[in-house]
């Protein structure tokens, strides 16, 4: 209750979530509260620089203005943690976090958080599904194939009942379905090495011609997607499963 009230304090600084905002203006807000706090601030980031460092006041609450903020994909610190934060024209978001359970706490509220609870809960989902994957790679190719394609379906059923809810634009949609894609593609990717790993069985021969077909698809030059994590960790998996074959 004490955090409701935090929050509903702050919401008002913000001004409403239905207030017209002229063609060039570009103002937009972020705040929040860190319960638990490790130390006094929250470092707001983009593509790895620090835009702002934000203190925390005496009852662990944050808050800051800009003038002028380009929409896209942004992270948010409090270290060690950090989570991505996404701001479309003059969204106004507040932020609930406890550093003790650092992702299963983030909850958002205000103008935009709709898109940025679904990033939440689609990285908590695919989570949850990596740690129930170790098994699924003792798996023969056929019956792997068949695991993770259903994973797959099930996540782009979740994902497509979000779009048509939230309905968000195709600037966003770049992340949310890179998120879901890179998911898939990056199990593939580890696929042979940790059969290999767990088995003891070499199941290179045995891939279909087209077990790797996504990648004639990727563009792997995207600057919009070069610090996501998703895409990261996918073209580490990648990079290494290619060495590891040749």
């Amino acid at each position: 209750m004490r955090t409701v009230v935090l929050l509903a304090g702050l919401l008002p600084l913000l001004g409403s979530c239905h207030k017209e905002f002229g063609r060039d203006d570009y103002r937009a807000w972020f705040g929040g509260e860190i319960v638990n706090p490790q130390n006094r601030y929250v470092l707001f980031c983009k593509d790895g620089d620090v835009l702002d460092t934000i203190p925390l006041k005496a009852n662990n609450t944050f808050l800051i203005a800009f003038d002028s903020l380009s929409p896209g994909l942004y992270t948010f610190r409090h270290d060690p943690e950090y989570q991505y934060v996404y701001f479309d024209k003059n969204d106004s978001l507040m932020v609930h976090v406890n550093s003790r359970d650092f992702d299963q706490s983030v909850v958002f509220c205000g103008r935009g958080d709709q898109k940025n609870n679904f990033l939440m809960e689609q990285y908590l989902r695919h989570e949850s599904d990596k740690d129930k994957l170790f098994d699924v790679f003792d798996l023969g190719v056929a019956d792997f194939t068949k695991k993770v394609d259903a994973s797959y379906k099930a996540d782009a059923e979740f994902y497509e009942r979000k779009k048509e809810k939230i309905n968000w634009d195709d600037n966003f949609d770049l992340y949310a379905k890179a998120a879901m894609d890179y998911h898939y593609y990056a199990k593939k990717e580890l696929y042979p090495t940790l059969h290999k790993l767990r088995t003891g069985n070499d199941v290179i021969e045995q891939l279909p011609e087209d077990f790797y077909a996504f990648r004639d698809d990727l563009d792997l030059n995207d600057s919009l997607l070069s610090g996501f994590s998703p895409f990261v960790g996918y073209l580490s998996h990648m990079i290494n499963n290619m060495s590891a074959i040749n």
